[in-house]
């Protein structure tokens, strides 16, 4: 019998071997299924652009090659469209379940929605959300939709907007408590003036945390057709979002102070917001 050692370096091994499964069947954040997502358009793309040279340059002897050629990146393009997406079903649904979780809480909302984000600083404990505005759809359920008026959650209401920085509120106070949650999105120079406007400080974050919208799923979100070509916002940027203002130096200096045992959590929020 193998000698067996308590030395706590065992039990990393199946951790280990979990988390790569893990990684091969889910997309750990929105922005992983995006970029997996713009390689898998690119061989629809460019089998479009083949095609288009065929037809208006027409070559018998190189006709034959190209035809194989689309017929090779159409394949493709239907293989790993079927496995990029079959793979984010989870996130889709992980997505859903935590939108139902706070819903119990009051936040409703059908005009934005909860990923996993890639803003993370693993020394300060801090992880991130990317909050999203705009669902993808295939292109003909977008036509479909403008056709039917349906699917238009742009521009945000009232409520859309209390419920947002409701959630956002929950977010900053955990900060101060807990994990450091941050939220941030990709917005539109429209958007951008909307949130400021009701209340939401917005810090602008490098084009590296920026996942713009499709053309097509922007037009069905704000039920305009020309939306998906002129109407189409030339300037996307990525924010952090916050709704009160947090010096993390401070918080950082101040964080002991939720380990005293004489102070409760909500005393130590006070300190730390003064």
């Amino acid at each position: 019998m193998a000698k067996t050692t308590n030395n706590g370096d065992e039990p990393k091994k199946p951790r280990k071997g979990l988390a790569l499964l893990y990684r091969l069947t889910h997309y750990d954040s929105y922005h992983s299924y995006r970029v997996r997502m713009a390689i898998v358009r690119s061989l629809l793309w460019l089998a479009v652009v083949l095609y288009i040279y065929k037809l208006f340059i027409p070559n018998y002897q190189t006709d034959i090659l190209v035809n194989d050629i689309i017929i090779f990146l159409l394949g493709s393009y239907l293989i790993a469209y079927y496995s990029v997406t079959a793979k984010a079903s989870i996130m889709f649904k992980d997505s859903a379940y935590v939108m139902r979780k706070i819903a119990f809480s009051g936040v409703i909302s059908n005009s934005w929605n909860i990923y996993d984000g890639i803003l993370k600083d693993p020394e300060k404990g801090e992880v991130s959300v990317e909050i999203t505005f705009f669902k993808e759809k295939a292109f003909l359920v977008n036509v479909f939709d403008l056709m039917r008026k349906n699917g238009k959650t742009l521009p945000l209401t009232k409520d859309d907007i209390e419920n947002l920085k409701q959630y956002i509120e929950v977010l900053d106070g955990s900060q101060a408590l807990r994990k450091k949650f941050e939220a941030y999105a990709t917005l539109s120079d429209e958007m951008v003036k909307t949130l400021s406007d009701a209340g939401i400080l917005l810090t602008r974050l490098d084009n590296h945390y920026r996942t713009k919208p499709y053309r097509w799923d922007y037009a069905r979100t704000t039920g305009k057709w020309g939306n998906a070509l002129f109407g189409y916002p030339s300037s996307w940027n990525a924010y952090r979002l916050n709704t009160i203002k947090i010096d993390h130096d401070k918080m950082d200096q101040q964080q002991a102070g939720l380990k005293n045992p004489n102070l409760s959590e909500e005393e130590s929020y006070i300190n730390l917001n003064r």
